[in-house]
């Protein structure tokens, strides 16, 4: 249980890590903080049941939390690159829409 739930992490980890390339520190390091949690549950072996039910449960509470974290920051990084390139191709001096009437 505890192998399968270390290769998880360390794949989902490096998933993240390539497909959404965090550029916050905070967020490199969580991702790092998940593929070493998944390295340990490797290494750990098999303790008692309750150790894995805490390992497993730290584990999924990771993953969660660092897709989350990573996904805010490139939707964030898309939406400010759309609102950039819409300010650039408005002509200078055009303020926000008004409506005729």
């Amino acid at each position: 249980m505890l192998a399968c739930m270390g290769i998880l992490l360390i794949t989902g980890a490096c998933a993240l890590f390539v497909k959404y390339q965090p550029r916050i520190l905070e967020n490199q390091m969580l991702c790092g903080m998940m593929a070493v949690m998944g390295l340990v549950a490797l290494l750990a072996g098999q303790g008692n049941g309750l150790f894995t039910a805490v390992q497993v449960g730290l584990g999924a509470a990771m993953a969660v939390c660092c897709t989350l974290r990573v996904r805010r920051e490139y939707a964030c990084r898309l939406r400010r690159q759309r609102r950039m390139r819409a300010l650039h191709r408005a002509p200078v001096g055009a303020g926000p829409l008004k409506r005729a009437s």
